[in-house]
């Protein structure tokens, strides 16, 4: 049967059998913490199912992140605690037959070097394997679990602190740390390294602005767009990247060393 975790460690936690791991009601529990089973063996990514809310998305910095504007999140979501990780990538590697990004040795370091469309592949893969519905987030929907109740340029105030983002702005580094690395704080919604650490892929396609933009949280998405958004900045970054607000384009076929990204589990309301 489904579980849901108590606690994100495995071997430490009780287990509530439940219809439904990740149900809507967990987001006002103090461990809002679910995983999925895959049907071939082994749990999904580790969920948090965040609170309804509103927020005021973009600045005044740029041009590319005005106007700012309200957005009504008025659904429940499960946004994975971490980026995806290169073993969390693996089980989809090896499920599909497809090949693995060989750039990461450590399995819970994030999985870099994967394109928007090698991301869209994981989701619709995890979506068969677990019978629910998971996808990359919208842009609106990252910046709203970023800022996590913020309204300070970044995730944890006016300033990037060692212990706000794996990045250039604190020191030197040559790779992202591990999701058991607990140098780097998780904002209000539990979530760790929306700050810092890889960059991450979102649904939208890029715009050069938010003139136009739904408030509704859904993303704006055009097939025939060959450029889409990357958010959160990476550890090679400095401040101005890791806003809650910066945004940046890519082509959707690009893969890099710094570049990874995070699901969006939906919720049956």
């Amino acid at each position: 049967s489904p579980v849901v975790e108590e606690e994100l460690s495995a071997g430490d936690s009780e287990s509530i059998e439940i219809d439904d791991p990740c149900p809507a009601d967990l987001a006002s529990t103090r461990r809002p913490y679910c995983r999925d089973v895959i049907q071939s063996g082994g749990t999904g990514p580790d969920m948090v199912v965040l609170p309804m809310g509103s927020f005021g998305m973009g600045s005044d910095v740029s041009a590319e992140e005005s106007p700012a504007h309200n957005v009504d999140i008025a659904y429940h979501i499960a946004v994975s605690a971490y980026e995806i990780t290169a073993g969390e990538f693996a089980k989809f590697c090896t499920g599909t037959g497809v090949a693995c990004p060989d750039s990461v040795a450590d399995a819970d370091a994030p999985v870099v070097s994967v394109s928007w469309n090698d991301a869209t592949a994981y989701v619709e893969w995890l979506s068969a394997s677990t019978g629910f519905t998971y996808r990359l987030p919208s842009e609106a929907e990252w910046e709203y679990a970023a800022r996590a109740g913020t309204d300070t340029p970044y995730v944890f105030g006016d300033e990037i602190t060692p212990s706000a983002a794996h990045s250039a702005e604190n020191g030197t580094f040559d790779s992202p740390v591990s999701k058991g690395d607990r140098i780097v704080n998780r904002n209000n919604f539990r979530l760790y390294h929306m700050s810092g650490n890889v960059r991450e892929w979102v649904r939208d396609a890029w715009y050069p602005g938010h003139n136009g933009a739904p408030g509704d949280g859904s993303a704006r998405v055009n097939a025939d767009e060959e450029r889409r958004v990357v958010r959160g900045g990476s550890y090679k970054d400095p401040a101005s990247k890791l806003r809650s607000a910066a945004r940046e384009s890519l082509p959707r076929t690009h893969r890099d060393e710094v570049t990874g990204f995070r699901v969006v589990r939906e919720i049956r309301q």
